[in-house]
């Protein structure tokens, strides 16, 4: 139970920090709802932040785009579940108390938001690569044929559909694959928890 209170207390201070940062932002630079910024609006950023990243990267290649995005949120949500866990666990050791359990472990999550977490991004990046690596192997977007004489003049390589050229059953394996790499970190997660 309380690593679901975790995840979802995670959920919530991600998704407050996008409002933060698009508010906070140079008026240029800011999305379309900071212009005129509403509480409806902030709300609705607050529970999508997670369709941000998709959105960002365009549509040329879909499926690339959306399992690097879904790959970012899980990540995310994986180190922050963790570490909001493990801040209330230390300070379930300390404490009796729940109200000086829920005041530590707020302190600890945001003393650790500023100085641990950057290291643990800088640690947890060959994991990040080598997850990205997997992934970009699976949905890669070069076309490796040579161009033909009347070809419009370019490098060859072309932007081409995640499933073309696949049959049923490829694209079934190539699926599960994703699914799989993108499910490791919350596995990680879990295994922390059981520890």
């Amino acid at each position: 139970m309380k690593i679901i209170v975790c995840a979802i207390l995670a959920y919530l201070l991600t998704g407050v920090s996008q409002v933060i940062e698009d508010l906070g932002g140079r008026t240029i630079d800011r999305p379309m709802w900071a212009m005129r910024p509403t509480f409806a609006k902030a709300i609705f950023v607050v529970l999508a932040w997670p369709t941000r990243p998709i959105i960002e990267r365009g549509s040329t290649a879909l499926g690339r785009s959306i399992a690097f995005a879904t790959l970012g949120v899980v990540i995310q949500l994986a180190v922050l579940t963790t570490f909001i866990f493990w801040a209330y666990t230390l300070a379930g050791f300390v404490f009796e108390n729940f109200a000086l359990q829920l005041i530590l472990a707020t302190a600890i999550t945001f003393i650790g938001l500023m100085y641990l977490l950057p290291l643990v991004w800088v640690l947890a990046t060959p994991i990040i690569l080598a997850f990205a690596r997997s992934l970009d192997s699976l949905f890669s977007t070069k076309n490796n044929r040579t161009p033909a004489v009347d070809d419009p003049p370019g490098p060859g390589v072309h932007e081409v559909s995640v499933w073309s050229g696949f049959t049923a059953w490829q694209k079934l394996i190539r699926s599960v694959v994703a699914l799989a790499i993108l499910a490791l970190p919350f596995l990680a997660v879990f295994m922390l928890v059981k520890i």
